[in-house]
């Protein structure tokens, strides 16, 4: 056991060093769509805010009237994950595809700012960061690594695809990492929805 976390400790420090450019720009990416989503939200008409918060509680009245089944939840999430995967990929064979993926990242912090400001409008201050807590700071802890885990993988993919000569061994290399990003999405789902269910009982308590 003591050998096996030390030697995925050292891939780690070897995978970061070799793909250190990559993994801060998307880091950076990524923080930079946070504070525009956080911002975002702020700038648009009162009517649109409106809506969506209602349209927040209205999905967490039908989650406090256990109306939702925790397996369709658990389902919709992994399907809408192994799309993004798929974009992830599929982009990965443009000639931009490091733009493409710099762009993804931001798109994900943006949704990532904007899920934030709108729960402490649901919730209030003390609420909302126990919220933040929960469906945001501990689902990410897995799937932002495995997120930007998953882009460096898919830019190595294009250049070995579309500037390199691409060989079986590569291929056997990438599906093994997708089975591993795959895995991660899914344990950070089912953490998601573990903290689901603190968060309707805060709601059924407000």
């Amino acid at each position: 056991m003591f050998y096996g976390d030390l030697f995925m400790k050292k891939y780690l420090i070897n995978y970061i060093r070799e793909n250190f450019k990559i993994f801060k720009a998307i880091s950076v990416f990524i923080i930079i769509g946070i504070i525009i989503g956080i911002f975002l939200f702020n700038f648009l008409p009162n009517d649109i805010i409106d809506n969506i918060i209602s349209s927040s509680k209205a999905t967490l009245n039908l989650a406090k009237e256990n109306n939702f089944e925790k397996t369709n939840i658990i389902l919709n999430g992994t399907i809408n994950n192994l799309i993004l995967l798929s974009i992830i990929y599929i982009s990965s064979l443009l000639i931009i595809a490091e733009q493409t993926s710099l762009l993804i990242s931001t798109v994900k912090g943006i949704s990532i700012g904007f899920y934030a400001v709108n729960l402490i409008n649901i919730f209030g201050i003390k609420n909302g960061i126990i919220s933040i807590l929960c469906l945001i700071i501990l689902p990410n802890i897995i799937y932002l690594p495995t997120f930007i885990f998953t882009l460096i993988n898919s830019i190595n993919f294009h250049y070995i695809t579309v500037r390199e000569k691409f060989n079986i061994s590569y291929l056997i290399k990438e599906v093994y990492n997708l089975i591993i990003s795959i895995s991660l999405i899914f344990l950070s789902v089912i953490l998601e929805q573990t903290m689901c269910n603190i968060v309707i009982n805060l709601w059924k308590n407000m």
